[in-house]
């Protein structure tokens, strides 16, 4: 039988969707839809994408055409459910807003994190706008 069989292509066929599952955390499946499932709309006329199934139990299984549009919608996905952590090191986010204490920065679409006033520069500086402004990246 397996000589009169052909081998397994070696390659999926361009016409095939590409299927990726992720696990989220459950409480953060709501931040996928969104309100009135709108962000998951967002998502899929964003990136093309043909569908986006997200369940309680935090399995998210993404339908795609190519690779490319999977891997925006990942993307967009990870940013979405990302949970900072103390300490973490983010670079090139832009400069939202400047309070006196320090600059809120985009670590990610949609998401702003603080940055100290001490962790602007290495030198003392008595206020944040003397090194920054609003839409400048650090």
């Amino acid at each position: 039988m397996l000589k009169c069989s052909p081998p397994p292509c070696k390659a999926l066929s361009p016409h095939a969707p590409v299927i990726h599952v992720m696990k989220v955390k459950p409480n953060k499946v709501n931040l996928i839809i969104g309100s009135g499932g709108r962000t998951i709309k967002s998502i899929l006329e964003e990136t093309g994408v043909y569908a986006i199934d997200a369940r309680d139990d935090g399995t998210v299984k993404i339908t795609a055409r190519d690779m490319e549009s999977l891997e925006k919608s990942k993307n967009i996905i990870t940013n979405l459910t990302m949970v900072p952590k103390v300490g973490e090191i983010f670079r090139n986010c832009e400069i939202k807003t400047i309070a006196p204490y320090g600059a809120f920065v985009e670590i990610a679409p949609g998401r702003e994190g603080l940055c100290h006033i001490s962790e602007l520069s290495s030198s003392w500086l008595a206020k944040a706008e003397d090194a920054y402004k609003v839409g400048d990246r650090i």
